[in-house]
């Protein structure tokens, strides 16, 4: 009779945890008085325990943020021996988040037939270059249809005097364009000759190269060496956030049921601690891919926008300049392009609770660099 409540309670009932704790509680208390006196004092102990949850429960759900729930339609990724997951190619994928109530994002992503988030059509059969853009959902474009992406509106301003390859995807970091260019995709054959590599790095890219987060840990794994020599480890891809459609049923109806509980993602959401080690092995990642670069692509200019948001992550804003000036590449602040960004996430971000850029901040990225690395000024109407 317990069970079936609880499981009626949760499918059914607001704040269920709080429900089941207080329930807790008050059976505990209730039963009390019939049982040996040894056993009142540790379950009264027990009972107001629970009470006390239920009321946490409670104060978290009210003073926290509504949760963001994503959603892909189908799911987007497939396993991916080399980086873990990757888009599954040819398809049109169905992007939705909502919050409290409301959506702040339905878009479509359209993957092309080599597993590439589309870009602006090249009309020129002699481009004047080729343009490769790694690494994340900031360089894929959550959120934003394709037409809003960042290298899609760059292509857009190039006019089709470019051709560009996004080799991004949600979740990737710097090991993702080390590995694609060591033994990926890359290390196989290229779609063109890259006149320009730019890599977007953002500060919380250094957990994911040390592994620190729920999908980094089924990416790409290195290890900085005594010396100073950088080792690939391997990739776990069994366990590769491809999506839920790998796990077994009842694993997904777990965890769905425990996203439910406040107290839980108010714990859930502290990131963990930085280490010196870890932001060594950043930079020795992100500095072999552009050494790399370099010695198979000499003539290929090589950039690097540094997305200095969440500096927590590096230790400050700082450490973070320190380590990209040891790249071989040009630096280019988001603060330049856009000014005042970093103190105002919201106003250039799809909603306060969704900090992926808008479009119109892509926009003004793509004409930055359009403008700076190409002499380009205008845009395709």
């Amino acid at each position: 009779m317990a069970g079936v409540s609880v499981v009626l309670i949760l499918k059914w009932v607001p704040l269920p945890f709080a429900w089941i704790a207080w329930l807790l509680g008050a059976a505990i208390f209730i039963a009390i008085p019939r049982l040996a006196i040894w056993m009142r004092t540790p379950l009264s102990t027990l009972g107001a325990i629970a009470i006390s949850l239920g009321a946490a429960e409670v104060w978290f759900a009210y003073s926290l943020p509504p949760e963001v729930d994503r959603q892909l339609s189908p799911p987007m990724n497939q396993v991916d021996s080399i980086l873990g997951w990757a888009p599954r190619p040819s398809q049109s994928v169905r992007a939705k988040a909502t919050a409290g109530g409301r959506t702040l994002y339905d878009v479509r992503y359209s993957i092309d037939t080599s597993g590439h988030r589309i870009t602006a059509v090249d009309h020129n059969a002699s481009a004047a270059g080729c343009i490769f853009v790694f690494a994340d959902s900031f360089a894929f474009g959550e959120g934003v249809e394709d037409s809003e992406s960042l290298p899609y509106q760059l292509g857009a301003l190039m006019q089709g005097r470019y051709r560009i390859i996004n080799f991004a995807a949600p979740g990737y970091g710097a090991e993702h364009m080390l590995a694609s260019l060591e033994r990926g995709e890359l290390s196989r054959a290229s779609p063109c000759e890259p006149t320009h590599v730019i890599y977007l790095a953002l500060p919380h890219h250094i957990h994911r190269a040390a592994g620190k987060t729920t999908f980094s840990s089924g990416g790409p794994r290195y290890q900085l060496r005594a010396g100073g020599s950088l080792v690939y480890l391997g990739t776990p891809a069994a366990i590769a956030a491809s999506g839920p459609a790998q796990r077994s049923w009842w694993l997904g109806e777990l965890d769905y049921q425990f996203r439910k509980a406040s107290i839980r993602r108010a714990f859930a959401g502290r990131p963990p601690t930085t280490t010196d080690g870890d932001i060594d092995l950043y930079f020795a990642v992100v500095r072999e891919a552009y050494r790399i670069v370099g010695e198979r692509w000499p003539a290929a200019q090589r950039h690097v926008i540094s997305w200095n948001i969440h500096d927590y992550f590096a230790l400050g804003q700082a450490r973070f300049y320190r380590g990209l000036a040891t790249v071989d590449a040009n630096v280019h602040s988001i603060e330049s392009m856009v000014p005042g960004y970093a103190l105002n996430l919201a106003k250039h971000s799809l909603d306060p609770l969704e900090l992926h850029p808008s479009g119109q901040t892509y926009r003004r990225v793509a004409q930055h660099l359009a403008a700076h690395l190409f002499g380009t000024t205008h845009a395709r109407q």
